[in-house]
């Protein structure tokens, strides 16, 4: 079942059903908004929908290209994400996530893919949208969606350029890795957090 099918809007919130690592389903009530000024609008989070994937797609090379690049070479970049994506594994990949999307004026700002056992397995913010609340915001309700089916421990892999969000977010390295990515080695942090479960 993919993410799109998991996630639903009410009024006045944003309802996301999930699955507790028991097999009981709950369904999490989280603010639809957020008060972080962007342009002079704020920013909806909201469920992220099949439509939204082209916008996912070239946010995520943005992102990549823009605020990683001061700590990876332009060939690790280029292998991390490459000009050209595959439409096809991007569907595959996001479809066993729950995934949630920041938007303004018809723009998404981020978005952000996670598993009910914890996995944050993605976190980005668009460059022009970076460091105003956006990411801190969307993974504030990742946690809360986890915390609300019982989860205790958060843990994601974190770039270099990652690192000090999830830090700041309360995270800890556990230890860095080396992951290949089409032939080439990138240099990351398996990080974790521990959250009070439900």
């Amino acid at each position: 079942m993919g993410s799109a099918s998991l996630a639903g809007r009410m009024s006045g919130g944003l309802l996301i059903p999930v699955q507790s690592t028991n097999g009981r389903g709950r369904s999490i009530l989280l603010s639809s908004r957020f008060h972080q000024r962007c342009n002079g609008d704020t920013v909806n989070i909201r469920p992220y929908e099949q439509s939204d994937l082209q916008q996912v797609i070239a946010l995520f090379g943005a992102s990549v290209h823009s605020l990683a690049s001061p700590f990876y070479t332009a060939e690790q970049l280029a292998a991390w994400a490459p000009p050209e994506q595959d439409v096809g594994r991007w569907r595959q990949r996001l479809a066993p996530l729950h995934t949630i999307v920041a938007e303004h004026d018809g723009v998404i700002a981020g978005f952000a893919s996670y598993e009910v056992n914890g996995h944050l397995d993605f976190l980005y913010t668009h460059p022009a949208f970076a460091r105003q609340g956006v990411a801190t915001h969307l993974y504030g309700c990742v946690e809360l969606a986890l915390h609300g089916v019982g989860v205790s421990r958060v843990y994601t892999e974190a770039s270099l350029a990652a690192r000090p969000f999830f830090e700041h977010c309360g995270f800890q390295v556990d230890t860095e890795e080396f992951v290949e990515i089409r032939g080439t080695q990138l240099l990351r942090y398996a990080m974790h957090k521990q959250i009070c479960a439900a």
